[in-house]
């Protein structure tokens, strides 16, 4: 099933895809680092695309999941914007953190006149 993915309103993949990941952190998941590069404060959501491998390069690298090294394999792309839109031929379901928050077309987007929190 092809997968369409917007950063910014550039189409940044259009394909077969393994898994996608959006955030602000670098973690999730028990401590695997999905999103390598993401700094939370620094206004952009991170995406990290996996493009469709096969299960025995997966099985092969999950152990690269933990440390960021995955981002260098051929398979991966990172992105960075304020709004990321993925949308696909037939429903793809999503979750966040082992809930499920419903199916594609999804919008991500940072606010920017968000609260602030301060410690």
């Amino acid at each position: 099933m092809n997968v369409s993915i917007r950063v910014d309103g550039q189409e940044v993949f259009h394909g077969s895809l393994f898994s996608v990941n959006v955030g602000i952190g670098k973690y999730n998941g028990g401590g695997m680092m999905q999103l390598p590069e993401a700094i939370p404060d620094d206004g952009l959501l991170d995406i990290t695309i996996f493009r469709k491998m096969s299960k025995i390069k997966v099985l092969a690298n999950v152990k690269r999941l933990y440390d960021g090294s995955f981002k260098t394999l051929p398979e991966v792309s990172l992105f960075k914007g304020t709004e990321i839109t993925i949308e696909s031929e037939r429903n793809v379901w999503l979750e966040c953190d082992g809930e499920m928050l419903g199916h594609s077309p999804a919008r991500f987007a940072i606010l920017s006149s968000g609260f602030r929190f301060v410690n």
